[in-house]
């Protein structure tokens, strides 16, 4: 893992570990007023980190009937490949494909990404926070 990931995991486990010691972990809704994600939109590091980490859990953890693209770096910077990657995701889950995260591609994140990042409906984590959309029904 290169330094420069490092350094960005590292901020982000502090940002979540403040937030939990200062009770600001927030409710359930508080991902609908997170911004939209990709080129136009916020690049913000944090939210572009949770899209691309969600992105590979899904892509690994999940079975896709589509081909799944190869994983892509988890640097926080958006990019041709970030944009991608969005897209064949939108396609995989029927959505509109404009490689941009709003938020039903959010959903489609928070409920197939990284439970230990995204956390659950009754108690969010880190990624919740940058992520626009909220958890898909489980039923």
């Amino acid at each position: 893992m290169s330094l420069r990931n490092k350094t960005i995991r590292s901020i982000g486990i502090l940002a979540l570990v403040g937030a939990c010691g200062l009770g600001l972990a927030g409710n359930a809704s508080a991902s609908g007023g997170a911004a939209y994600i990709g080129s136009g939109h916020s690049t913000d590091a944090h939210a572009v980190w949770c899209v691309q980490h969600d992105f590979d859990y899904a892509v690994t953890h999940w079975g896709f009937r589509y081909p799944a693209p190869a994983t892509i770096a988890e640097d926080g910077l958006w990019g041709q490949r970030t944009e991608s990657a969005v897209e064949w995701l939108q396609y995989a889950m029927g959505d509109q494909q404009d490689g941009i995260v709003g938020p039903q591609t959010g959903a489609d994140l928070l409920t197939m990404g990284d439970p230990y990042y995204n956390g659950t409906p009754g108690a969010p984590g880190y990624c919740y926070q940058y992520i626009p959309g909220d958890f898909l029904p489980t039923s």
